[in-house]
């Protein structure tokens, strides 16, 4: 099982999940594009702490809710929950999993609305949460994805489902990079390599396969500049490797492509060959990547 957001997107090109207007998306999600709309496309919906179950009143309880806190100007938040092809829950198993996953991320008690598509080949549930609760106070964002994996290995055993993690918790961050976070707003870029390529480290039996895949999700791999470890980099920011996820740390057998920095190749022939050394490519196969994963060429 894995995760996707909606909503807008954010200076990194990421989805924040956020937006203006229940109305709109609820709408979208329903009937498809307003010019080719697509009515067959939900397989059902349902709502949660709502005295409705149409997806169209429940929108506008939504809306009223939220006017009691009028600063926040982003009110909806949009995620959802997606399996391997050829995987299947029945309606009651997936409203068990959206509520786990939501108890998980803080929204248990939060207004929110369960659209579930059959237009492609995976089953996949959208949800439609309010961010302002009962009590006029806004949920915040931060580490959403986080927290919402860590309800999905339990799940997956539960229903059966192909594991699509690894088994252990994703690293916590420093205090350090917490409070940046929470000072600029910006999503730390060890949870945002977790939530657009986790599901690639999980697959990847090799170093060639990771570095391949991650590349065609905007990250590559590269020399640290000190100690002898790998960094993940989107072209801005950096963030240790084992930061992302702990059973990659140490340079046992990084990618024979990753490039090193200016200050590594600026290095003593001693440590350049050292570095040579570190950077054999493991001789793993290069199987096919996953369709919604493959490089773009």
């Amino acid at each position: 099982m894995t995760t996707f957001k909606g909503g807008r997107k954010s200076g990194t090109g990421a989805r924040t999940g956020l937006g203006r207007s229940f109305g709109g998306l609820i709408r979208y999600l329903q009937q498809g594009h307003r010019d080719h709309p697509d009515l067959a496309r939900v397989a059902w919906s349902s709502t949660r702490n709502l005295d409705t179950d149409s997806p169209a009143e429940a929108a506008q309880l939504m809306r009223y809710t939220a006017s009691e806190n009028p600063r926040v100007e982003e009110p909806v938040y949009h995620f959802g929950l997606s399996l391997a092809t050829g995987e299947h829950l029945t309606r009651e198993q997936w409203e068990d999993a959206a509520g786990r996953v939501l108890a998980r991320m803080g929204l248990a008690d939060h207004q929110a609305v369960l659209i579930a598509h059959r237009d492609t080949d995976n089953q996949h549930v959208h949800i439609v949460v309010n961010r302002i609760g009962d009590d006029g106070r806004a949920w915040r964002p931060f580490r959403d994805m986080v927290h919402a994996h860590e309800a999905i290995p339990a799940l997956e055993i539960a229903y059966g489902l192909s594991r699509t993690g690894r088994d252990q918790a994703p690293p916590d961050l420093g205090a350090g990079t917490v409070r940046e976070a929470m000072r600029t707003g910006v999503q730390p870029l060890a949870d945002r390599v977790r939530e657009e390529a986790g599901h690639l480290f999980a697959q990847a039996t090799g170093w060639v396969d990771l570095e391949a895949w991650l590349a065609g999700v905007g990250y590559r791999l590269e020399l640290a500049e000190r100690g002898s470890g790998l960094v993940v980099t989107d072209g801005s920011r950096r963030v240790s490797l084992s930061k992302v996820d702990h059973s990659l740390s140490g340079p046992s057998s990084p990618p024979a492509s990753a490039k090193p920095s200016a200050s590594t190749a600026s290095a003593t022939p001693s440590r350049r060959r050292s570095s040579s050394r570190r950077m054999r490519a493991s001789a793993s196969p290069w199987p096919a990547p996953p369709p919604a994963s493959a490089p773009r060429r």
